[in-house]
C-alpha cells in the first residue's frame, strides 16, 4: 500500500509539475491493479474491464522485482492467452514502470513468470484516440481545429485554464501601464532636458 501511495504522490508530480497545459489536462494515469499494483491478489481482469485507455494516458505498473517478478510485452493475443513469454518485445524489471501509450492499437502485458501469468498476472489494452478537449461553447480535437460548437459545461482543467488566462491578460496589462507609464517619464525628462538647453542658449 505504501508503494502505491508513493507512486501516487510521483504521478501527480510527474503530470501536473510541468505548468498548466492542455496536454497535462487530457492525459489519464492508471495504477495497474490499483491499491496492490501487479499483484494476483488484485484481479487485474476486473480491474481494467471497465477502464478507457487513450493515446497519451500513462500506465504504471508496480512490483516487486527482488522476488524474481519482471514484466514483458508480447506481440500479439495468442502468445498473452498462452502465457507464451518466450519472446518478448520489451521487458520491464524496475518495480516501478511507467509506460506512456503513444499510438491507437492493442498492447499485450504479462508477468515473465509463465506460472504467475496463468494465474492471471496478464492486461490487454485496447488503446483509443484522445479525447477531443472541450473549453465552454468550442470543442477542440487534440490534432485538429474546431469541429464543433455549442454550449458545453466547463471541466475542472477547463475553469483553470481560464484563471491562466485571465492571469496572464492581468499580468500583460499590468507591463502595458508599467510601459506606459515608463513613456510619459521618459518624454517628461526629454522636455525638461529642452528646456533646460533653451535656457541655457
Amino acid at each position: 500500500m505504501g508503494l502505491v501511495l508513493v507512486l501516487m504522490v510521483t504521478v501527480m508530480m510527474t503530470v501536473g509539475g510541468g505548468g498548466i497545459g492542455v496536454a497535462a489536462s487530457t492525459a489519464e494515469v492508471h495504477v495497474v491493479g490499483g491499491d496492490n499494483g501487479w499483484d494476483i491478489s488484485s484481479d487485474i481482469a476486473a480491474w481494467s474491464a471497465d477502464r478507457l485507455f487513450r493515446v497519451g494516458d500513462h500506465i504504471w505498473f508496480a512490483y516487486s522485482s527482488g522476488a524474481g517478478e519482471n514484466i514483458v510485452e508480447v506481440g500479439s493475443m495468442e502468445e498473452l492467452q498462452a502465457c507464451d513469454v518466450t519472446n518478448p518485445i520489451r521487458m520491464y524489471t524496475d518495480g516501478l514502470d511507467s509506460i506512456t501509450l503513444d499510438g491507437v492499437g492493442t498492447r499485450f502485458f504479462a508477468s515473465s513468470s509463465t506460472d504467475r501469468c496463468k494465474k492471471g498476472l496478464k492486461l490487454n489494452i485496447d488503446v483509443l484516440p484522445q479525447q477531443p478537449i472541450q473549453f465552454h461553447d468550442q470543442m477542440y480535437d487534440a490534432d485538429d481545429d474546431a469541429i464543433a460548437t455549442g454550449p458545453t459545461t466547463p471541466s475542472a482543467a477547463a475553469e483553470v485554464f481560464d484563471r491562466w488566462v485571465q492571469h496572464q491578460q492581468q499580468q500583460t496589462w499590468e507591463c502595458l501601464r508599467i510601459d506606459c507609464s515608463l513613456q510619459r517619464i521618459l518624454h517628461s525628462t526629454c522636455i525638461d532636458q529642452q528646456r533646460n538647453s533653451s535656457m541655457k542658449d
